[in-house]
């Protein structure tokens, strides 16, 4: 078996019903190639873990790079592994509200691992900054 994380942008013209879609498609094919898997969403920003079988593994993200809904996809993480950090999830998205009101979720092992790329649970779901940092005077 094999695991991946990486990380991606939403293009800002990507809607809501196209995220509704992207996770209706993923959960039914996922399950059909065994692939299991979490998709963590905030302000657009995305991070994502997929495990499975090598070669659907790399049908998965062949398909993802390809996708225009996604830019600056990075892959942030390959390895083999012989247990699944997201059994029971073809592909469990999970937007900042959904891991909020799942206390559960907040000490998910997989997602513990996952959101470990991106600072940890609180720093990837943080409130983004707008605007310009401003520069300090010296």
């Amino acid at each position: 078996m094999f695991r991946i994380a990486y990380r991606s942008n939403l293009c800002p013209h990507t809607k809501s019903a196209d995220i509704d879609r992207i996770v209706a498609i993923a959960n039914s094919r996922n399950a059909d190639l065994q692939i299991t898997g979490a998709w963590m969403l905030h302000d657009g920003d995305c991070l994502a873990a997929i495990e499975g079988p090598p070669l659907a593994v790399r049908e998965i993200m062949d398909t993802i790079w390809d996708d225009p809904r996604h830019t600056d996809v990075n892959l942030m993480h390959m390895e083999q592994c012989d247990d699944r950090l997201f059994s029971g999830w073809a592909l469990r998205f999970l937007p900042k509200k959904a891991v909020e009101a799942d206390p559960q979720l907040q000490s998910h092992a997989g997602l513990t691992w996952l959101s470990g790329f991106a600072g940890g649970l609180n720093a990837f779901y943080a409130p983004r900054q707008t605007g310009a940092p401003t520069s300090a005077a010296h």
